[in-house]
This record gives structure tokens, sequence and C-alpha cells, in this order.
């Protein structure tokens, strides 16, 4: 019992780490202006960390929780459907990559950044009904993967220098 329960605080402790980081993202403007909605997605750290820590029903959980939040705190709930099918596509491609024990937490991140992209631009053509959208995709996967890199290596970093072995778990 005490083991769930500081499971349960550690996904709440990380769940509102994540819906921080996300929220102030939103507040700050685009990176690049040619894509205004290009976000490096900084809380996406927390979610490969959950992944990477515990396991995908933790990841999904946190994930959802962070989406349907964040989308209402920043008073912009049409974001949770664009998140959702990003989200989900790229979680579970990054859970089926942590299979192949090759791959870094970079490389998995950056697919799991290209695949976010996909998601959204599919719901983007099938919410507005026109394929023109899809010129979009390629500069969105390019900025997706690279942001991905970046969110890997840093998760990589937190896991092999500050989380110690079974601490959260």
């Amino acid at each position: 019992m005490k083991k769930n329960t500081k499971k349960i605080a550690v996904l709440g402790i990380l769940t509102a780490l994540a819906l921080i980081i996300g929220f102030v993202e939103n507040m700050l403007p685009p990176v690049f202006a040619m894509v205004p909605y290009a976000r490096l997605g900084l809380s996406n750290i927390i979610i490969l960390l959950v992944l990477v820590i515990y396991d995908i029903q933790e990841g999904l959980i946190v994930l959802a929780i962070k989406i349907v939040l964040l989308a209402v705190l920043s008073g912009n709930p049409s974001m949770i459907i664009y998140s959702f099918a990003g989200g989900m596509l790229s979680i579970l491609t990054m859970w089926l990559l942590t299979f192949m024990h090759k791959n870094s937490l970079a490389a998995i991140s950056a697919v799991g950044g290209a695949m976010h992209n996909i998601g959204q631009v599919a719901v983007a053509a099938l919410v507005t009904k026109t394929a023109a959208v899809f010129i979009f995709l390629p500069h969105l996967m390019l900025f997706g993967s690279l942001a991905g890199i970046l969110t890997g290596v840093v998760c990589h970093i937190v896991v092999k220098r500050v989380i110690k072995p079974d601490f959260l778990k």
C-alpha cells in the first residue's frame, strides 16, 4: 500500500511539473514566426521521463491530465483534439521504440516529436476538410524532431544524473 501511495504522489508531482512547464511555454512567443504553432514541447521531458521510469499506462494518464488541464487553463479547449492526436501517436511510438534497447532517449524523443506533428496535422486536415494543411508537415516534422532531440537529451541527463535507482518507484 505504501509503495502505491508513493507512486501516486510522484506521478502527481510529475503531472504538476509537466503542466507548469507547458503553461509557461504556451505564454512564450513562437520560436519560429514562419511556423507559429511550433513549440519546443518542453513538458514532454516529463512525459518521456514517466514513460522511462514507469510504463505506458502511467505515461498515458499523465499525458491525458496534462492535455486536458493545459487546454482548460490556457482558455483554448479546442487544442484538446490536436494535442490528444499528436500526444497519443507520439507516446505510443516512443513506447514501442523503448523495446528496441539500442535507441537513445534523444532518438526515441525525436521520432516522438515527428509523430506528434503527424497526428496534429492529420486532425487539422480532418477539421478543415482540406489536405492543404499537409504542406506544413515537412517543416513541422523537422522542427518536432529537433525539439524531440532536445527533450530527449534533457530527459537522459535527468535520468542519469538526478534520479537515484528505484527512488521514484
